[in-house]
């Protein structure tokens, strides 16, 4: 006796294919198009977010140079211009931080480097586990070592 079928298909678990959301993010666009909400800034990956920031720097340039007065416009690149000297600042000083903060390595530091190595540790992780540069922990290892 033939089985009888069921009217609704079995579900295909190794065909499932995912739907599209119904609203595509902002980022999801290859150039920015269309109003930004706060909720779709905060979705965007860096990238995406400079890219917008860079076309709404380009647009406010635009409409500042047509030579109409606006006065909202140029309030809002004076405070623009003001974050975004702010935000270089901030890198420059990091950058040149970064450059005078060597301190001095300290002996009982530089011979648990050299034992580190000794021991077949690689210079690339003794360099991140004591937070030095590679060239810093080369430097120690071509040191004499102290004996005592």
């Amino acid at each position: 006796m033939p089985r009888p079928q069921s009217l609704t298909p079995l579900p295909d678990l190794f065909g499932y294919v995912r739907s599209a959301p119904a609203e595509q993010k902002l980022a999801s666009s290859p150039a920015p198009s269309g109003p930004a909400t706060t909720q779709h800034l905060l979705e965007l990956s860096d990238s995406d977010l400079a890219r917008w920031a860079v076309v709404l720097v380009q647009e406010l340039e635009r409409r500042l140079a047509a030579g109409r007065s606006r006065p909202d416009l140029a309030q809002v690149a004076e405070e623009a211009a003001v974050v975004l000297e702010r935000l270089r600042s901030r890198n420059r000083d990091r950058r040149a931080r970064g450059k005078q903060e060597t301190l001095p390595i300290l002996s009982g530091k530089r011979n648990a480097i050299r034992a580190a190595l000794s021991a077949g540790v690689k210079p690339t992780q003794v360099a991140k586990h004591f937070r030095l540069s590679l060239a810093d922990v080369r430097k120690i290892a071509a040191e004499p070592g102290e004996k005592g």
